[in-house]
């Protein structure tokens, strides 16, 4: 821009000066001076300076934009530095994962810490308390087609989270009773570090058994050695999950090192039960029927071996049935996406269009009968859902699959899950049920009241 501006003011200068070469025409006044001035002469005493103070308004914009952009934090790539009360949202771990950059503030404040461990992606959180009072590790191993992102909210912390509604804990309605249960802060409540891994295979999403026992152990082993955790390990799973956290309870080196001391096993079941010496709850759906049958018989072999030498051995159990769709019902799972008057309009098009039956349950599997997905599209607030409806990734697919109880994620049992974990990190389970349970058991299941009165 510079050299084109000198340029033209050069050829200004040589027209200038062939018309007061002609003979007709006196030399302009250029400037309204006492006496005249040689335009050859007046050109260089002026377009240096002129130059110069161009270059450094250039200079001075640059200097200003700079800055500007640094604290929007544009030209940061290294990890943020955390302010004296503030905690870190991201950590950054080198391929052997010896250090973790985290400040100790993070411990009170409880933010989502996001690390990468070779290619690994890792999320984990402190509870709100003081590092002697935490009460354990809690690991949450996703299905196939999930990551680590599912267990988060979106936010600042997390700008990669995606949080679906079951792994967050979303509204549940059970039956005529509305309960609100958030997944992962009611573990921190009860003072639980919560830690996530991913797969190794992020293909298909899913667990194998040694490659992932190996990088998992791994982590967990980096991560006490840099965040000085002395704690208990605790580890829940669903479908793919559920299969790889029974295969740690199996792993006797594993259990020892990293002091794995109780599992949740949702929607699957475990190989070579009878080798497991540490507590297990089984959570399966109503209609997971060749799983549930597996479990169930497990469960059953565990009572008998059990029930007069090591009683806390015996699995616990608990079915997720079916949910009603009622008017509210997506309003009150999804309220970011659904408001009442958009979850009475699509309940009145469910039932209108025989999805739901007159009790408000679903008549059909909603991933075979996929009309739904097309009422669904042609409603009126469709675009404002922002939702793909493809599974698992979409919120609603994932609602309607808990509603029907078949293979999926579900926070119905959160509560029972964190009791179990706390009782056993505080070295008072005995394996035996509570009265408040007799409600997640069949009541015409003879198996199960035998289980009952005999623990109790």
């Amino acid at each position: 821009a510079l050299k084109a501006i000198i340029k033209k003011s050069m050829e200004k200068f040589d027209n200038n000066k062939k018309l007061r070469n002609r003979k007709n025409l006196n030399p302009p006044i250029r400037y309204n001076l006492d006496s005249l001035i040689d335009e050859e002469k007046a050109y260089k005493m002026f377009s240096l300076p002129l130059a110069c103070a161009m270059l450094a308004l250039m200079l001075v914009s640059l200097y200003v934009g700079w800055g500007y952009m640094g604290r929007l934090g544009l030209l940061n790539t290294s990890p943020p530095v955390a302010k004296k009360n503030e905690a870190l949202s991201y950590a950054n771990v080198d391929s052997n994962a010896e250090s973790i950059v985290k400040n100790e503030a993070s411990i009170k404040i409880g933010k989502p810490i996001l690390a990468t461990f070779g290619e690994t992606s890792v999320i984990y959180q402190y509870p709100n308390c003081a590092a002697k009072e935490v009460g354990g590790i809690i690991l949450l191993a996703h299905g196939c087609s999930h990551s680590v992102t599912d267990f988060w909210p979106n936010s600042l912390a997390c700008p990669t989270c995606i949080g679906l509604p079951q792994e967050l804990g979303k509204k549940v309605h059970l039956k005529k009773k509305k309960k609100f249960r958030n997944w992962y802060q009611l573990f921190l409540k009860k003072k639980f570090i919560v830690l996530a891994i991913n797969s190794l295979d992020r293909y298909t999403k899913c667990w194998t058994s040694t490659q992932d026992v190996q990088n998992v152990e791994k982590i967990l082993s980096n991560l006490r050695a840099s965040e000085q955790w002395e704690y208990p390990l605790f580890a829940f799973g669903a479908s793919s999950g559920g299969s790889f956290v029974g295969r740690l309870a199996n792993e006797n080196a594993f259990i020892e090192n990293q002091k794995l001391k109780g599992i949740v096993v949702q929607i699957a079941y475990v190989n070579d039960f009878r080798s497991i010496r540490i507590p297990i709850l089984y959570n399966l759906m109503k209609y997971d029927n060749g799983r549930k049958e597996i479990v169930m018989n497990a469960v059953e072999d565990m009572r008998v071996h059990h029930q007069k030498t090591v009683r806390k051995l015996v699995p616990l159990y608990r079915e997720s049935g079916p949910l009603p769709i009622h008017p509210t019902f997506f309003s009150d799972n999804l309220p970011g996406k659904f408001d009442e008057p958009s979850s009475q309009q699509l309940h009145l098009l469910f039932a209108s269009k025989n999805v739901i039956n007159s009790t408000g349950y679903l008549n059909k599997d909603p991933r075979k009968n996929t009309e739904w997905k097309a009422i669904v599209r042609s409603t009126s607030f469709f675009a404002k859902l922002q939702d793909s409806l493809l599974p698992d990734e979409s919120p609603l697919s994932e609602l309607m699959n808990v509603a029907f109880a078949y293979h999926e994620f579900t926070a119905e049992f959160a509560s029972d899950f964190a009791t179990f974990f706390t009782l056993i990190a505080n070295n008072s389970y005995t394996g035996e049920f509570d009265r408040s349970h007799r409600s997640a058991l069949k009541k015409d299941d003879k198996k199960w009241r035998v289980q009952i009165d005999t623990n109790e």
